[in-house]
């Protein structure tokens, strides 16, 4: 049985949630009879609950993939299977959530369903635009209902719903089409282009929809990654810290390499396998090309207490620079980043006693460990 540390909510029922509070979160599921309606193959619960992890495929979905005692927060997962249940079979049941940990992702369906994931990056990208969520399709929040305007701007047909709707570049998206088109002599699967018409409401919250407009026929650009080349040198150290109290001890590896090359090669891989973050797909497309700046830090999450390195990645664009946010790989929670002067000060993980800085100097070339991509 693993301890899970992450924080768990308060349960509510899955109806309570919106899609977005859901997707690529776990939840604590009780051992309820609608379960095994749903899915007669998910084996009972001796420990009386389980573990799912919540994503998009067509409609909001579960693959409940472990065991969970309530009581003692441990879990133990289900072999190399998980079970796959969707949300609205299950709406009335209450459930908390749990932000993911390493150890829960690693699972083998997760890993597969990351990188589908990674594979419609464009579409998780338009999930997080709020001002078109009234349009959604209750249920199938990739489906959105679009408006089809006529050169005055006025609507000559009803509502299209369209799904897969993706960035490509300069305020323009594709998506496909639900159904058959008549106004349009269009079928369904045909791909349309489209804008955005969006307003303030009252409350001057941004409102609004896509709308379809024949004009456009753009196709998602690709997207050229490259490395980052500073001139400067970027120093290459190592921490050994160790606590006196409890023997804990570990090396941090900081910095980056000379050989750029192969370590760029690790993060670009990564990204191919599991995506870009969706938050900054869309500056990516408008970019066309982005440099990737990437260097091991050092972490500590103040939920748990974990240290950790992590390849610190900033997306060097024209005109701006994206930075990614780290979660903790153990409880889930944001990272940290602790400067040089925070090492020495730093408390142990395990029993919280201040650490020793044991050793530290450069490290060569190629460092013992490759940073923590997760």
């Amino acid at each position: 049985m693993e301890k899970l540390i992450s924080k768990i909510t308060k349960p509510k029922t899955l109806k309570s949630y919106p899609f977005y509070d859901l997707d690529e979160m776990f939840v604590v599921l009780p051992d309820e009879k609608i379960l095994h309606e749903a899915e007669k193959d998910l084996p009972a619960s001796a420990s009386g609950s389980y573990l799912g992890f919540c994503f998009i495929d067509g409609v909001p979905m579960i693959a409940i993939n472990a065991f969970f005692n309530k009581d003692t927060n441990e879990y133990e997962l289900i072999d190399d299977k998980a079970f796959f249940i969707a949300v609205e079979q299950l709406e009335n049941l209450k459930v908390s959530l749990v932000k993911p940990n390493k150890k829960l992702m690693q699972h083998p369906i997760i890993q597969n369903i990351r990188r589908f994931y990674g594979s419609i990056v464009g579409v998780r990208a338009t999930r997080l635009h709020r001002w078109c969520d009234e349009n959604r399709i209750y249920g199938q929040p990739d489906i959105v209902a679009c408006f089809v305007l006529d050169e005055k701007k006025q609507a000559v047909e009803d509502l299209l719903p369209i799904e897969n709707i993706k960035y490509t570049g300069n305020n323009t998206w594709q998506g496909i089409l639900v159904c058959d088109s008549d106004k349009l002599q269009l079928k369904r699967g045909d791909k349309v282009g489209l804008t955005a018409m969006c307003h303030k409401d009252d409350n001057q919250n941004l409102t609004g929809s896509f709308v379809v407009d024949m004009g456009i026929n753009n196709e998602p650009p690709k997207i050229f990654i490259m490395p980052y080349e500073q001139e400067e040198n970027i120093t290459r150290k190592f921490y050994t810290l160790s606590c006196t109290s409890c023997g804990y001890e570990k090396t941090f590896y900081l910095g980056r390499g000379a050989n750029t090359e192969r370590e760029f090669g690790v993060i670009a891989s990564n990204l191919n396998e599991y995506g870009a973050e969706p938050f900054v797909q869309d500056s990516l497309v408008d970019a066309g090309k982005v440099e990737i700046d990437f260097r091991r830090e050092l972490y500590y999450c103040r939920h748990c207490g974990q240290i950790e390195t992590k390849f610190k990645t900033r997306y060097i664009l024209e005109d701006h620079t994206v930075s990614i946010q780290y979660f903790c790989s153990e409880c889930g929670e944001s990272l940290s980043q602790v400067k040089p002067a925070e090492i020495k000060k730093l408390a142990c993980p395990n029993c919280k006693e201040t650490l020793k800085i044991k050793e530290s100097g450069k490290w060569d070339i190629v460092p013992p460990e490759d940073g923590n991509y997760w």
